[in-house]
């Protein structure tokens, strides 16, 4: 029986596992990353969930240190000159939704203000003028965007996360994992959306003591996904490149004692 069949059997008797088993089964055996794929299901079905204190104690074993406070926010501040902005036109008032929908989701930087308006240097290419623009968010579509941190020396980092699932994804999350997902697909990949590699600048400490990082994402166009290990579980944190060895065989030896 193929290991992808063992899957399946595995998702229908564990129906509390099956919600993270079951997106990793969206394209053919003939996947490019379909390694990656088994590797997130080895996490889930033999690895616990990391304490805290560890995810934070292997974070800054490789450099990744605790953030200063960052000052003073900027949210709900007029947009300004020379800031990072993304363009999120299912967000838009009515009135300027076509005008940014060949831009959803892209990125840019202002380059002028002008009154109320600004201009954006899209970067794919070409300039923007969004009316009513320097009021980021619902009122315009134009948000502020978070730029990532020189990688340096950073490593890359691969991790298995379960979400809390506390509060609905926002939809531009969901219209980016989508992508992502369907992107996989076109490439003959298996893309699960618990599975994320890219850069951790730093980690954080919440309002409510709650230790979390920010993970620029690769596979999601770059943008960063905040993980918690407090309120989500983290099944899996290395750096890419360097997994376990023998972790095929488990999980083969544990899908076979499982049916």
């Amino acid at each position: 029986m193929s290991l992808r069949k063992q899957i399946i059997r595995l998702a229908h008797s564990n129906p509390s596992l099956r919600p993270h088993l079951l997106p990793l089964l969206t394209a053919t055996d003939k996947t490019a990353a379909k390694d990656t794929a088994d590797f997130v299901t080895w996490a889930l079905k033999t690895q616990h969930a990391i304490p805290t204190d560890r995810v934070v104690a292997f974070l800054e074993r490789h450099g990744v240190e605790q953030a200063v406070d960052a000052g003073e926010s900027k949210r709900g501040k007029p947009l300004a000159k020379g800031e990072l902005v993304e363009i999120q036109a299912n967000n838009a008032p009515s009135d300027l939704k076509d005008l940014l929908e060949p831009y959803h989701l892209k990125r840019g930087t202002i380059t002028d203000v002008d009154g109320d308006d600004i201009v954006i240097q899209i970067q794919a290419g070409g300039l923007l003028r969004v009316p009513g623009g320097v009021n980021s968010g619902k009122a315009s579509g134009v948000y502020r965007a978070s730029m990532m941190e020189d990688q340096g020396t950073m490593k890359h980092i691969e991790v298995v996360y379960l979400p809390a699932n506390e509060r609905k994804p926002a939809q531009v999350a969901v219209e980016v994992l989508r992508t992502y997902v369907e992107n996989g697909m076109s490439a003959g990949e298996d893309r699960s959306p618990n599975y994320f590699s890219g850069f951790v600048p730093n980690w954080k400490m919440s309002k409510s003591n709650d230790p979390y990082f920010m993970m620029w994402s690769q596979q999601r166009g770059g943008r960063p996904r905040t993980m918690s290990p407090n309120k989500g579980q983290v099944y899996y944190i290395g750096i890419v490149g360097k997994r376990p060895g023998g972790w095929q065989a488990e999980l083969a030896a544990d899908l076979g004692a499982s049916l």
